[in-house]
């Protein structure tokens, strides 16, 4: 085992998840696959991973008039607040894609920075309302609170169009004024958490390491201590842990969707495709993205 594939071991054990793991795998996959060429002399704008500057693009489209205004790529998020670069009366396209961390790294924007460029849209004058195209398997359980947070807290109307919304990409849309499948494969769901434990890490840390706790501490780390003391036979702190964490995911679908049909199950992690997902309540309409913007100018006319 190489050492990218160990701190990828490493990192995955000290998370907890709200992922499609097979979405999840495949992207680790790929990205790994990328580190490797990068690693052997490749250019790094040839490999498909700069991500940042992708998902820093904004494209500004008139709330009146069909077609696309404006394309802004910035780091500089208070572009978005001042309106001296927004065209007035637009409606703002970003784009929700690929895993969800919280923090930036080296190829994708994490979702603290996603997070306050839908604020500095969200308090843009110039900014009628927001159209989020996403297309996620999910990421951190912490990204998918973030962003529904974040998305609940927007005063301007909000449209989420979605070709994947699983885990904690659906947690983070959930609030939006209205969510369309862009068509009957779309793949919404997946509504609970995990953990990722490397046995291999647990097994080391096992042998190598002692630590020693003050008394005055008996439960602190409880669940991490009795998972290496065992062996990683003890995973009941952790599924304790998942549980709060899936009953809380849980507990914000049911607030903000009107759940029909069997809502145990709806919200027992299973996957849907569109049909199915809107016959359960996950989500409003199946249509096309000028059906989503026209449904986001509605609102927009509305208000």
């Amino acid at each position: 085992m190489d050492r990218i594939q160990k701190a990828f071991l490493r990192t995955i054990t000290t998370k907890i998840w709200s992922i499609e793991p097979a979405w999840g795998l495949g992207r680790l996959a790929n990205f790994h696959y990328n580190l490797e060429l990068w690693q052997g002399g490749a250019d790094r704008k040839d490999l498909g991973i700069g991500m940042r500057e992708h998902m820093t693009t904004v494209r500004f489209m008139s709330a009146e008039q069909p077609g696309i205004a404006t394309v802004i790529t910035s780091d500089s998020f208070g572009a978005f607040e001042t309106g001296t670069k927004v065209p007035e009366n637009s409606i703002a396209r970003v784009e929700l894609s690929g895993p969800m961390f919280m923090d930036d790294d080296f190829c994708s924007m994490g979702m603290k920075s996603f997070s306050k460029v839908l604020r500095s849209l969200d308090s843009n004058p110039n900014v009628q309302g927001v159209l989020i195209d996403v297309d996620s398997g999910g990421g951190e359980a912490f990204a998918g609170q973030l962003m529904s947070q974040t998305v609940g807290d927007l005063t301007k109307p909000t449209v989420a169009l979605i070709h994947m919304a699983a885990s904690a990409a659906y947690e983070g849309v959930v609030r939006a004024d209205s969510l369309i499948a862009l068509g009957e494969t779309s793949i919404i769901g997946s509504i609970g958490t995990l953990y990722s434990l490397n046995m291999e890490f647990i097994e080391w840390y096992s042998e190598n390491i002692k630590d020693v706790y003050s008394t005055l501490s008996p439960n602190k780390n409880k669940a991490f201590r009795d998972l290496v003391e065992s062996k990683g036979e003890d995973v009941s702190g952790f599924e304790s842990l998942a549980n709060e964490f899936a009953k809380a995911f849980q507990n914000e679908v049911k607030a903000n969707r009107p759940l029909t049909g069997n809502v145990e199950n709806t919200l027992s992690g299973e996957v849907f495709l569109a049909k199915k997902a809107k016959s359960r309540g996950l989500i409003d309409f199946i249509g096309s993205e000028t059906f989503a913007i026209n449904k986001l100018r509605n609102l927009i006319s509305k208000q």
